[in-house]
């Protein structure tokens, strides 16, 4: 039960953290993430704080995460992308994370499309963050 009380609030802090784009409520958030045990950590808990790095602009840091999922046995999904496309700041960045997605067999949605196609469009995601959130 402690454990659950545990990632929701990590979870949460994370969502806040985003939000209020304050680099000291996404370093609370990073703080709580690294507490979680590695087995209580989940793909939604990670794109949150990728999503919080991201919108205080440690879009490097943020996508990293998805290496760090993956190091602790939790492949990334759809959400973990999506939250990594979000945190790209030039076209190069994104073929990238599109690459990595096709190669680890990860199917985008419409918020997957929306993004690819803002970046077409020679959009830097980072900027405009909140607009594509969900």
């Amino acid at each position: 039960k402690d454990d659950e009380v545990a990632v929701w609030r990590a979870q949460g802090g994370m969502n806040v953290a985003a939000k209020n784009m304050r680099k000291n409520y996404v370093m609370k958030a990073w703080r709580l993430l690294r507490g979680l045990p590695e087995t209580k950590r989940s793909t939604q808990v990670y794109a949150a704080m990728m999503d919080a790095f991201g919108s205080i602009g440690r879009t490097a840091e943020a996508r990293g995460l998805i290496d760090l999922s993956a190091s602790h046995s939790l492949p990334p999904d759809t959400m973990m992308f999506n939250a990594a496309l979000r945190c790209c700041q030039s076209y190069e960045e994104i073929k990238v994370m599109q690459h990595r997605m096709s190669s680890a067999g990860i199917k985008g949605n419409r918020a997957t499309i929306r993004l690819l196609e803002r970046a077409r469009d020679g959009a830097d995601l980072s900027r405009n963050y909140g607009f594509f959130r969900y």
